[in-house]
């Protein structure tokens, strides 16, 4: 690692700039106009960065080369030596950590028009403070000519998830959001496809947040809830209007637990990542990172074939045996594979598979 590698990663942030505001020998980079990163040509073996309070001690105590700063708040900042016990990977990490933590930290109104301006031309942005669900507002508003309409809220007062079931939000702290979208020529028997799609898109968002030693435990349960090891982290909810064999329009709705640290509700299991990693998250650049993974596997980048291997590989308790439950009672199996058509099927140790629709098994 050295000072030009850092500068030119700072660089690939989307909306970075550089200059010298103080002398010429400090370099800064902004992001909307808020200072994410600092390098000194006098000291080039360090970059200075901004940091969540509650990541930067901890990170003091696991790296050696991560130091409190000199000249900057000790509370919100970290010095970070180069090419000692943080690896150029976890360097970069920690750039892209800063830059998320000074976007988090921007108006929220400045934080919306950053991300809209980040999305394809072909896609329109609406973000309400609140509203009922953005399933309602996302069924009853049209695309006019886009390819897809995004929709997000702080604020859910009638949030559902599959089946109806209610999904627990606070204000402000989670990300809420739905689509519309048109499939183009998806033949309505192939529609778990797009239920694939979306859940492929949304764990790789939550893994791209999270420390390697964490990814590992991101998983998706059958058919597209996203869980960290046995806790819910997020749901969604798909439907299809068919039109003459095939899906003329989806509407999907995704609720992601972002910031939330207390669940007052009856759920079960409910977790988020900043419960997982102990720090907050930009919400609006997690929606932005789920609309590019989303937009690539859309395109066709994977064959169904291979996007299928991906999300069986993905796939919560996967390849080995457990417990479950359907309308003759408790047995032990291990998930086999699951059908183009979305139906699950599991193999007993007898070597007998049972196939289930969504809802007539349940994972104990």
């Amino acid at each position: 690692m050295n000072i030009e590698a850092v500068r030119e990663y700072c660089l690939t942030m989307k909306g970075a700039e550089e200059s010298f505001p103080f002398d010429d020998t400090t370099l800064v980079f902004k992001v909307l106009g808020k200072i994410f990163a600092v390098l000194s040509m006098e000291r080039p073996d360090c970059v200075t960065l901004k940091c969540h309070p509650s990541l930067a001690e901890e990170l003091r105590s696991r790296f050696n080369a991560v130091s409190v700063p000199r000249y900057f708040c000790k509370t919100t900042w970290n010095e970070v030596t180069f090419n000692a016990d943080a690896d150029d990977a976890t360097i970069f990490r920690l750039i892209t950590h800063a830059y998320g933590e000074t976007l988090r930290n921007t108006p929220k109104k400045s934080q919306i028009a950053f991300l809209s301006n980040n999305l394809p031309d072909d896609t329109a942005y609406i973000h309400l403070n609140v509203c009922g669900s953005t399933m309602e507002e996302a069924r009853n508003t049209l695309l006019d000519g886009k390819r897809c309409v995004l929709i997000s809220t702080d604020l859910q007062r009638a949030g559902r998830g599959q089946r109806g079931n209610h999904w627990e939000s606070e204000n402000g702290k989670n990300l809420m959001f739905s689509m519309i979208f048109n499939p183009q020529h998806l033949h309505a028997n192939k529609q778990f496809i797009l239920s694939q799609i979306a859940a492929i898109a949304l764990s790789e968002t939550c893994k791209s947040v999270l420390e390697p030693e964490l990814r590992s435990r991101i998983t998706i349960k059958w058919p597209n809830d996203i869980y960290f090891e046995d806790q819910k982290l997020a749901g969604m909810l798909l439907e299809h209007d068919i039109k003459q064999g095939y899906i003329s329009r989806t509407s999907l709705g995704i609720g992601l637990n972002v910031n939330q640290r207390i669940f007052r509700s009856d759920a079960p299991n409910p977790v988020s990542l900043s419960l997982i990693s102990g720090y907050d998250f930009p919400r609006f650049l997690l929606l932005e990172s789920f609309m590019k993974n989303w937009t690539t596997l859309m395109a066709n980048s994977y064959s169904q074939e291979k996007l299928h291997e991906i999300y069986l590989q993905n796939m919560y308790r996967r390849n080995s045996e457990h417990s479950y439950r359907d309308a003759g009672g408790c047995f032990m199996a291990t998930i086999d594979d699951v059908c183009p058509d979305g139906r699950l099927i599991l193999k007993l140790s007898d070597g007998e598979t049972r196939s289930y629709t969504f809802k007539e098994v349940v994972f104990v």
